[in-house]
C-alpha cells in the first residue's frame, strides 16, 4: 500500500477555510496580519487566527502560518513577537524565508517546527543540508527542481519535503523574482508583488523596431499535476501543496477533492478544469518544452471548462461535448473578439444542440467553456462542518452536586453544579426531561451519540441549570480537544 501524503490547502479566509476542512484536507497553510508574502489576500486577525487554529486542530488538521517575507533588521522584534503568539496559540509550524529570523525561532522556541519556504529557493541536495543543519524540519522545495534531485534529497537527508502539486507558477526563479520591485517598488520578497510577468509587453529588434503585437510573453500557465500525482508520492513526498491563498473557495474545495479522488481511488465528478483561469501546465519537472509552459497570448479563451463550439447548421448553435444543468454559464467569443456569457435556462446532454441564433456577432468554430457549474455551487453549498458524536452520563443525588460528564473519543471532561441538588416539592424532574435538554448541542460541532441518567426519585434540577451544565462541558470540550501541543506559555522573551 502507497504512504499517505499530507494534502495542504491554501486558505486567504475563513471561508476558504470552511471549504478546506470540508473537503478533508489534512493541513492548511494560512496567513496572518503580518508578514506574509500574500500581504494581499484578506488573511487573518489575531483573533480570526487563534479561532482558525482551534478549529482545524477540532477536526484533526494541521495548521502552517506564513511569516516567509525578508524582515528588516527594525522588525525582528515585531516578527519574534508574533510568531511567539501563534506559538501561544497552537500553531503546529511557521514557514519561514529569513534566515536570521529562522535562527531566533530556533533559539526562542526551539520546540516550534519551521518550515522553509519556497522562497529559499532549495533545489539541491546542498541547500537541503544546510537546512537541516540550522534547525529546519520540513523544505517546501523550489518548483523548478528536478525529479533526480527531488530523489537525491530524499535518500540523502532527514528532512521532510513538501512540493507545489497544483496553482499558479512565476516565471522567475522561486523567491529571486524581484521585478515588481524595480517596476513597481512592490517586492514580492515582502508579500506585496503586483504581478508584472502578467501583463502585456512589446517586442523590439535590436534596432528599435516592433515586433509582433503586445503580449504576455513572461505570463506562465497554471500548475496541474493530477496526472504525475501517484509518481509525486512515490518520490517520498510528505506534503503535496495546491498554490491559491487569494483564490475562491470553490477553488479550494475542488482541488483538494481532485487530489484526493486520485491518490485514494474515488470517483469525483467535477474536474479541475471548471475552476482554471488560465491553460494548464505538468510543470517543470515534465515539460521538457519550456515555450509549453507559457500562455502568450491571454486575449483567446482560457477560462473554465471546455463544453463544446459553435457551429452553423441552417442557425448558430452550440453543439454540446458536456451534459449541462440549468443555470450553468457559459463563456464564448464572438466575431469582434468580445467575450460573451451566457445563462443556460434548461437542462441539455451531450450531442444536443443549443440555439444562439440571437446572437448575430457568434463567431463560428469558437470553443465554448463553462465557468459556473450549477452542479458542483449545489452540492458546495451544501457543505457543512460535519458534528462530531459525543456521548453524555449525568449523575444526580440528593444533598449532592450534579455531575455531568461528556466524552469525545478518548477526550473527556467533567462538570459539577454549583448548589446541592435538592428534594422536589411538587414536580419531580424525569430522565425524559434530562436527555431532552442535554441533547440541545443547537449551533455547537456536537451531536449526541448516547445519553445516560442515573438520578434518585424525586428530585428538583431546573431546566437552567442542566442548560448552563451542558454549556458549559461543550465549551470545555471543544477546547480540549482543540489543544494539540503541551508547551508552556512564553510570556516574554
Amino acid at each position: 500500500m502507497s504512504r499517505k501524503c499530507e494534502i495542504l490547502a491554501p486558505v486567504g479566509n475563513e471561508e476558504m477555510l470552511a471549504a478546506a476542512i470540508q473537503a478533508e484536507a489534512d493541513a492548511v497553510y494560512i496567513g496572518g496580519s503580518q508578514f506574509s508574502a500574500r500581504a494581499y489576500a484578506h488573511n487573518f486577525t489575531d483573533d480570526k487566527m487563534s479561532q482558525a487554529i482551534s478549529l482545524c486542530h477540532f477536526y484533526n488538521k494541521k495548521v502552517y502560518v506564513t511569516v516567509n517575507t525578508i524582515i528588516k533588521e527594525r522588525e525582528m522584534e515585531e516578527a519574534l513577537n508574533y510568531i511567539r503568539f501563534l506559538y501561544n496559540n497552537d500553531v503546529d509550524a511557521v514557514i519561514l524565508q529569513d534566515l536570521g529570523l529562522a535562527r531566533a525561532v530556533n533559539k526562542q522556541m526551539p520546540d516550534l517546527e519551521i518550515h522553509a519556504s519556497t522562497q529559499l529557493n532549495t533545489r539541491n541536495v546542498y541547500g537541503a543540508s544546510f537546512l537541516k543543519e540550522i534547525g529546519f524540519s520540513r523544505i517546501v522545495l523550489a518548483r523548478e527542481i528536478p525529479l533526480e534531485e527531488i530523489k537525491r534529497i530524499k535518500d540523502q537527508i532527514d528532512i521532510e519535503l513538501e512540493m507545489f502539486i497544483h496553482g499558479s507558477l512565476c516565471v522567475c526563479e522561486s523567491g529571486s523574482c524581484y521585478m515588481s520591485s524595480f517596476i513597481g517598488g512592490r517586492s514580492g520578497n515582502r508579500g506585496r508583488c503586483a504581478q508584472p510577468c502578467r501583463k502585456e509587453y512589446q517586442l523590439y529588434t535590436k534596432e528599435k523596431k516592433r515586433v509582433g503585437e503586445e503580449n504576455s510573453y513572461l505570463s506562465l500557465k497554471d500548475l496541474n499535476t493530477i496526472n504525475h500525482i501517484n509518481k509525486i508520492q512515490e518520490l517520498g513526498i510528505d506534503s503535496l501543496k495546491i498554490e491559491g491563498r487569494m483564490k475562491k473557495p470553490e477553488y479550494v474545495y475542488s482541488a483538494v477533492m481532485n487530489y484526493k479522488a486520485k491518490l485514494e481511488g474515488f470517483e469525483y465528478s467535477f474536474d479541475l478544469e471548471e475552476f482554471r483561469n488560465r491553460d494548464f501546465t505538468e510543470g517543470f519537472q515534465w515539460s521538457l518544452d519550456n515555450a509549453k509552459l507559457k500562455e502568450i497570448d491571454r486575449k483567446d479563451l482560457h477560462k473554465g471548462k471546455r463544453i463544446g463550439k459553435i457551429v452553423k447548421k441552417k442557425k448558430i448553435q452550440i453543439k454540446l461535448e458536456e451534459d449541462l444543468n440549468k443555470g450553468d454559464i457559459l463563456l464564448f467569443e464572438t466575431k469582434r473578439g468580445k467575450h460573451l456569457q451566457l445563462e443556460v435556462k434548461n437542462q441539455l446532454k451531450r450531442n444536443e444542440t443549443l440555439d444562439i441564433s440571437h446572437i448575430k456577432d457568434a463567431k463560428i468554430n469558437s470553443l465554448v467553456n463553462r465557468i459556473s457549474n450549477e452542479s458542483f455551487l449545489e452540492v458546495f453549498s451544501n457543505q457543512s462542518f460535519k458534528k462530531r458524536g459525543i456521548s453524555l452520563f449525568f449523575k444526580g443525588r440528593k444533598n449532592s452536586r450534579a455531575e455531568l460528564k461528556v466524552n469525545l473519543g478518548e477526550i473527556s471532561v467533567e462538570i459539577f453544579g454549583e448548589d446541592p441538588i435538592q428534594e422536589a416539592e411538587n414536580a419531580p424532574i424525569t430522565k425524559e426531561k434530562i436527555i431532552k435538554q442535554l441533547a440541545k448541542t443547537g449551533n455547537t460541532l456536537f451531536v449526541p451519540e448516547s445519553i445516560k441518567i442515573d438520578i434518585e426519585e424525586d428530585l428538583f434540577i431546573s431546566m437552567g441549570e442542566l442548560n448552563a451544565l451542558r454549556r458549559e462541558a461543550l465549551d470545555l470540550l471543544y477546547k480540549k480537544a482543540s489543544k494539540k501541543h503541551s508547551r508552556d506559555f512564553i510570556e516574554d522573551f
